[in-house]
């Protein structure tokens, strides 16, 4: 069946990766780089600490270290901060001037650090291992010197030949590089231990997920 051959495929991955080193812990460098080229100005934190309080600590030592240790013990343990357990939502438009609710792009803003802990883990260290190994598939195209051109030419290929075959099939447009909200927990789980993950870095991801609060940010303010 379907399932069958998903969790052979998952398995077949994991015995190519079971044996990788995987170190997600950050390093005072890696940690005052993000800070200091991020974009400061973007939007985050039910707790009022935005980016740029973390990109002035980013300019003193003593603060990085802080902020790399605090941030490296919950990495450890697999346990998140409390404050990380709330998130916003934010309703964009899509086209100006359409307020219909089914209209709107909703986005998730996490804890500016969270965020960060998650790019570290999963956007780099996890994507680095696999790229370095060639075990991303041909026609995955979120990693390095892909686009969206390769993405959407591949996508109208695959589209072409299965109705010139009457073939049945299916595709997903999805950013699994940072949409980690979005994504079905149980396979989410099984793929990324799969990809090389350690148990207890996927614990803090899905501890965090499953026990968070949700807050709808609107023109008056916040939703409780």
């Amino acid at each position: 069946s379907e399932v069958e051959a998903l969790f052979l495929e998952a398995a077949a991955l994991f015995g190519k990766t079971r044996n990788q080193e995987f170190s997600p812990y950050i390093t005072v460098e890696e940690y005052q780089y993000w800070w200091l080229h991020c974009r400061l100005k973007t939007q985050s934190s039910f707790s009022n600490i935005h980016y740029d309080h973390y990109g002035c600590a980013a300019h003193d030592d003593e603060l990085s270290k802080l902020q790399v240790a605090k941030l490296n013990a919950a990495i450890r343990i697999g346990w998140p901060l409390k404050r990380w357990l709330n998130t916003v939502i934010v309703l964009l438009q899509k086209e100006m001037g359409t307020i219909l609710v089914n209209k709107l792009r909703a986005i998730c803003l996490f804890e500016a650090d969270f965020n960060y802990v998650l790019k570290v883990i999963f956007a780099q260290r996890m994507m680095r291992n696999l790229n370095q190994r060639n075990l991303l598939p041909a026609e995955q195209h979120a990693k390095a010197y892909s686009g969206a051109k390769n993405a959407t030419m591949n996508r109208l290929l695959y589209q072409d030949v299965h109705r010139t075959m009457h073939w049945p099939y299916s595709t997903a447009l999805v950013d699994l590089g940072d949409c980690y909200d979005s994504m079905y927990h149980g396979w989410n789980a099984i793929s990324l231990l799969a990809a090389g993950v350690p148990e207890v870095h996927v614990k803090l991801m899905l501890l965090a997920l499953q026990s968070m609060g949700w807050h709808m940010r609107t023109g008056f303010g916040l939703a409780a």
